[in-house]
Formats: structure tokens, C-alpha cells, sequence
């Protein structure tokens, strides 16, 4: 698949052995598609490649065959892009019904990708939640993975405003959890994006 790619989401993972597990995720903006780059690093050496967060890339991926597939290998066309490529509301489709499709076609995928527009973070007993957008009166809360600092963070950076969040789902006891791993606030026009937090505390 040829597209420009952004990188919406980064996450590093500590394994045993000193292997370290790093997750990409990166949203097509013609295809529509996401797509999650993983790979490995042992001993603390580096990775065979570099993506940042929030940067915009032009190049084909290789996606692995089976159904609702999201693991893909970037091709040797693959580029950093000077420039950001325009991430907008409406390339992110409806979240809910492309998470379902993606759950009914590959339910044993360790987790998902999810975007959720104008979310508030809020925090209650103990447990920090995701107000999630039902109608215009009502927000349902959904319980988030993301540390104190990062949530103060982000707090801090949106002023408590509702913006786009994007992060992992994971399966779980009653409705599961959402690992936030990055922000995106609505531009003037109402509808491209800009990033303006990542989650930086995920070496877990």
C-alpha cells in the first residue's frame, strides 16, 4: 500500500533478556488504513530504523497476509517528508465500527488501534478515565492506561479542553482499557490536526 504515512503512535516496551520491543503505528491519509511497524533490539543496541512521532512519511508498506491485518514492513521507498502531511477528522472515519471489524476479523491481536475525537481526561478514584463522546449531552467514562505525569502533561498542554486522542486497546475485564499514547488538537479550520502531546513514560 502507497500512501503518505503519519506516525500517530510510539511505544517502547522493556522485555526480558534486555530485548526491547518498539511499536509504531502509523495512520494512512489516502487509504484510510493503520498499519503497526514492530521490531526489536537487543542488548541495548539500536534499531535498523528510525521513526518520530508525529512525523509524516511518503512510501509503500508490505502488510502481513490474514484478515483485518495491521502488522506491515516499510518498503525501501519509504521517506521522511519535510513537511507535515495534513491529518484531518474526517481521514479517521468512525473508530468504533472499524475497532469492531478489526476485532471480528483478527480477535487474537494483541491490541488496537483506536482514535477518539473531542475526549476530556479525567480522574476518579484512583483511576484516570477518557470521556468519551456518546451524544452532544452526554460523555461515557472509559478507563485509560497513562501515568500521573503524562496525564498532568496533558492536562496542562490542552488546558483541560476535549481534543483527539489515539492509542492502543487492549482486551480486558468488562469493557478492557485504552493505553493513550498521543494528542492532537483541531486546528482553526475545525478539522486538520495538529500533535501537540506524545506519551514519553512508555518504556514499560
Amino acid at each position: 500500500v502507497t500512501d503518505e504515512w503519519r506516525a500517530v503512535g510510539l511505544r517502547m516496551i522493556e522485555r526480558e533478556g534486555r530485548l526491547t520491543e518498539r511499536r509504531v503505528w502509523l495512520q494512512g491519509l489516502q487509504s484510510g488504513r493503520m498499519a503497526l511497524l514492530l521490531d526489536y533490539a537487543q542488548g541495548g543496541r539500536g534499531f535498523e530504523s528510525a521513526w518520530v512521532q508525529g512525523a509524516s512519511y511518503r512510501g509503500s508498506l508490505n502488510f502481513y497476509p490474514g484478515q483485518g491485518a495491521l502488522r506491515a514492513l516499510a518498503a525501501s521507498d519509504m521517506q521522511w517528508l519535510d513537511g507535515d502531511a495534513l491529518l484531518t477528522q474526517a481521514m479517521l472515519g468512525d473508530p468504533l465500527l472499524q475497532l469492531s471489524q478489526r476485532i471480528v476479523a483478527s480477535p487474537l491481536q494483541f491490541a488496537q488501534p483506536l482514535w477518539c475525537a473531542h475526549a476530556g481526561l479525567s480522574y476518579a478514584e484512583g483511576q484516570w478515565f477518557a470521556a468519551w463522546p456518546q451524544t452532544d449531552t452526554q460523555m461515557a467514562p472509559v478507563p485509560v492506561v497513562v501515568s500521573d505525569n503524562e496525564a498532568w502533561r496533558l492536562l496542562a498542554l490542552t488546558g483541560g479542553a476535549p481534543v483527539t486522542l489515539f492509542g492502543e486497546w487492549e482486551a480486558g475485564p468488562q469493557i478492557g482499557r485504552w493505553r493513550l499514547l498521543s494528542a492532537w488538537l483541531a486546528n482553526v479550520d475545525g478539522d486538520t490536526l495538529t500533535p501537540i502531546w506524545h506519551n514519553r513514560g512508555e518504556m514499560l
